[in-house]
């Protein structure tokens, strides 16, 4: 080879390396800090700690005092105190105490304390806070970080050796499980904290973060746990599951007055909001008057799609603020999230467009203002939201929020009553999925695999698993094994057993499965790539598969034409074409929380009695005041004693519409239950269309007497058969399955370079379905999609109480001349499916004119 040529082969090298790592001297400094352990008493730890207080300006609160007294006592349970009051120096003050205090016997740091948080920028956020008093005390605490955006390099790392205190999601806490000798690296562990506690309760993210904490607590039996929530209403149940079984918990509240205001935007006319929809763009004039680009500002909306809509038109109607905002959510790309976060943080930015994606407890404390659009559909959520704004301890929040329709108006209303009443919701754990079982199993197949005797005990020790049978433990261990009515594919048959021990019959196997660790069932995604350029974030597959190449969309805040999709990415590049089509992604309408439900019931009893003339009034109230006596002039508006049905007759045919106010997916389902007992009775043809508020039927013939439609509201006998029979619960429950058969392991889902598309993986499921329905038709699996759909989506135990409710009330069955305004957001759902945006705006404003005359 020419000297030349090995000069520019060097260069190459050096491109690929890139620059030398700034990091040596940070390394050696970390080294130097590890070989100077303080010999501290726990007095002197104490004193140090408290005096780095005194410095930030902060007294510790008493709560934080006895959490962290009741670490040092060995207790565990759980933090129930305001957002932004100081929960996690409460969590981990006790143990970075005991640890400082503590003599170190090896250089090499052993991991004493886990952190372990459902978000990654609330990982990033928590590291930093637990970082900041060890550098500013010099106390020689590794603290470090791993999630899925942690780098090759770091997973490599933390193989050989884990830091005093790990921040981690509980994703890849179950991944660190599988790693050769994680026992050895663990058994050091003196605390687990759970941030964020309510966000996985209920949730089969909750189930196996348990079944992972009960496999790690047979290894450090010793440890205490911790978990930390702002916004839970059943604080003694959550505790028991975040513990264990076994163990009685200890619960810390704190009584830190944190006042929340709820200002909604209101229009100077009522007849400016729109009566359908959820994206609230009408009042965008309203919404831009309230924002300061003075002041730092976060607008929540509630879908990823809303969100692209809103940033781009508060950035057409104010372009010079383009320097200054933002958009966040999950669907960016990591490297632009943390931008985005770094931004608000240091004030750079002044205004962030987000979702759920910054609504947890990430600490931004330059944040003074706070924008819903449209209702948060829970008052637990709304709490989250409004503790972005001035995050510190008992600072009051005022949070704006913008209706996107008229009801909208009233839960704004509803909202704040829940709030002054202090009400939250409840978050149940889920009792033994056994999809979450499998995947546990599978879990614990790693390396020299597991006995199922300890692991059998060690599930046990898990609230939601403690009643497991016999049966359940050996279907799911014969699952693993053979497959089942899959026995005859060996990719089913992953598991052997030698000695007595369950193990994977191949690294290959192994592999396969940890590539697809966890319960989070992720968007069927293609990569958004700039032509030679950065990478965007994810898309959904169903929205680019309808591109063609030329179309220019709004992704991520820009602007960007399609160019062509290869190897699931979608290549664009920039554009400047006006009004360009929204990226959409596949979800569903977030339903109303029970105790939402609960005070939106009571504000129509308000407006009723607001049009009756007592003081009931609000400003909310007052701006429904015209509509509400249009609707007490042409019908009723019902106490909270009382259902209202109205019946009308058109061209279309028989109206039957009922007000429930009990959120969509209940809705639905009664709707189609009525539907299907009311045609059982005379043959009919009856279309159902639902809204979180209530429902529509529109039959070709009669739908039946007052007595009948009575019974078929309220009847109770028969509800569980009926309600499968009056919708297509085995397409339901088929799909259903796609969610338990990945978290089973029954799809592979592919690397994460490589992912199968979303078609593959529906007719994976399905054809599974299949399978089990015809050759094993009583599949423990199978049998759980069927509860899932039950439980989950038609949310059967809330319809019976519902029609309980309702039989025990005054059913009012008034026959209206036309449309009623609460009639009218019903009629335009079910109309607008059929009509192209256009042509249902021209035939809403037509029908608005008729309805309101």
């Amino acid at each position: 080879m020419s000297s030349s040529a090995k000069v520019l082969r060097g260069i190459q090298r050096l491109n690929r390396m890139g620059p030398p790592r700034p990091r040596r001297e940070a390394e050696e400094h970390t080294r130097a800090r590890r070989n100077s352990w303080p010999m501290l008493s726990r007095e002197a730890a104490w004193k140090e700690w408290n005096e780095w207080f005194d410095r930030q300006g902060w007294s510790p609160f008493s709560f934080q005092v006895e959490a962290w007294q009741a670490f040092e006592a060995g207790r565990s349970g759980l933090i129930a105190v305001p957002t932004g009051s100081g929960k996690t120096y409460a969590a981990v003050g006790g143990p970075l105490l005991s640890l400082i205090a503590r003599p170190i016997a090896s250089h090499q740091p052993a991991l004493t304390i886990l952190y372990i948080t459902p978000l990654k920028a609330l990982a990033r956020d928590i590291t930093q806070a637990i970082q900041r008093p060890m550098d500013d005390l010099s106390w020689p605490v590794d603290v470090a970080l791993r999630t899925g955006d942690t780098t090759a390099t770091a997973r490599r790392t933390f193989k050989e050796r884990l830091p005093h205190v790990l921040v981690t999601t509980p994703e890849s806490l179950a991944i660190l499980l599988t790693d050769q000798g994680w026992e050895d690296r663990m058994h050091g562990v003196q605390a687990i904290i759970l941030d964020e506690w309510h966000e996985l309760l209920g949730t089969k993210r909750g189930s196996l973060l348990e079944l992972t904490l009960a496999r790690l607590r047979a290894v450090v039996a010793g440890a205490r746990v911790w978990a930390l929530s702002a916004t839970i209403a059943n604080l003694e149940e959550a505790a028991s599951v975040a513990v264990g079984s076994g163990r009685d918990p200890t619960i810390i509240r704190a009584d830190i007055p944190r006042h929340i205001r709820i200002h909604c935007l209101l229009p100077e006319s009522i007849q400016r909001c729109p009566w359908f929809g959820y994206s609230g763009l009408s009042l965008l004039p309203e919404v831009v008057k309230q924002i300061d680009p003075q002041q730092s500002t976060l607008l929540f909306t509630n879908t990823r799609s809303h969100a692209e809509r809103w940033y781009q038109a508060i950035l057409d109607a104010k372009p010079e603020w383009s320097n200054a905002m933002a958009l966040h959510h999950g669907s960016l790309d990591q490297d632009e999230r943390q931008r985005v976060e770094d931004g608000i943080k240091s004030g750079f930015l002044r205004l962030v467009v987000a979702t759920s994606s910054l609504d947890l407890g990430v600490d931004f404390p330059p944040v003074q203002n706070v924008i819903q659009i449209g209702s948060a559909k829970s008052i637990a959520r709304a709490v989250q939201r409004a503790g972005r704004a001035f995050h510190r301890p008992g600072e009051d929040t005022l949070v704006q929020l913008c209706p996107t329709n008229v009801m909208e108006i009233l839960e704004a209303s509803a909202l704040r009553q829940g709030m002054q009443d202090g009400v939250l919701e409840e978050r149940t754990p889920l009792n033994k999925p056994l999809d979450v079982l499998v995947q546990c199993l599978l879990n614990a197949s790693f390396n020299e695999g597991f006995d199922p005797i300890d692991l059998r005990r060690q599930v046990q020790s898990a609230v939601s698993f403690q009643t497991v049978t016999d049966d359940e433990w050996s279907w799911a261990l014969e699952f693993i094994r053979s497959g089942g009515a899959l026995s005859s594919y060996p990719e089913f048959r992953k598991v052997e057993v030698a000695g007595g021990r369950y193990r994977f019959v191949s690294t290959e196997a192994a592999r396969r499965h940890k590539m697809n660790i966890g319960t989070i069932l992720a968007d069927s995604g293609v990569t958004v790539q700039v032509r030679g350029g950065a990478r965007l974030g994810m898309i959904d597959e169903l929205f680019v598969a309808k591109l063609r190449p030329g179309d220019v969309i709004q992704f991520g805040g820009r602007t960007v034409q399609f160019l062509h999709m290869r190897d699931m990415t979608a290549y664009v590049k920039p554009a400047r074409q006006r009004s360009p089509v929204a990226a959409v992604w596949s979800g569903t309408i977030l339903p109303l929380s029970v105790q939402l439900s609960f005070y939106l019931r009571r504000e129509v009893d308000r407006l009723r009695q607001a049009v009756e003339g007592l003081d009931q009034q609000s400003p909310e109230i007052d701006a429904l005041l015209p509509i509400a006596r249009l609707q007490s002039s042409r019908s009723r508006i019902p106490s909270s004693g009382q259902t209202l049905i109205e019946t009308c007759r058109t061209s279309e045919g028989y109206h039957l519409f009922v007000y429930t106010w009990e959120g969509w997916s209940v809705n639905e389902g009664l709707g189609h239950l009525a539907a299907y007992r009311l045609s059982r009775l005379r043959p009919n043809t009856i279309a159902v269309s639902a809204t979180n508020y209530g429902f529509e039927l529109l039959s070709t013939e009669p739908l039946g007497s007052e007595r009948e439609i009575t019974q078929a509201l309220t009847a109770l006998h028969g509800l569980k058969e009926d309600i499968q029979a009056s919708q297509n619960f085995p397409e339901l429950a088929r799909r259903a399955f796609r969610e338990i058969a990945r978290v089973a392991g029954l799809i592979y889902q592919g690397t994460p370079s490589a992912r199968k598309t979303a078609r593959h993986l529906q007719m994976s499921a399905s054809l599974l379905f299949d399978v089990f329905r015809q050759y094993e038709p009583s599949h423990p699996l199978l049998e759980q999609a069927f509860r899932d759909v039950n439980d989950r989506q038609l949310q059967i135990d809330r319809l019976r109480g519902l029609m309980r409710r309702m039989g025990e009330q005054e059913l009012l069955i008034v026959p209206i001349p036309r449309l009623t305004p609460f009639a009218f957001p019903l009629y335009v759902e079910r109309i607008k499916s059929r009509l192209s945006t256009e042509k249902l705006e021209q035939r809403v404003a037509r029908l608005q004119r008729e309805v309101f005359r």
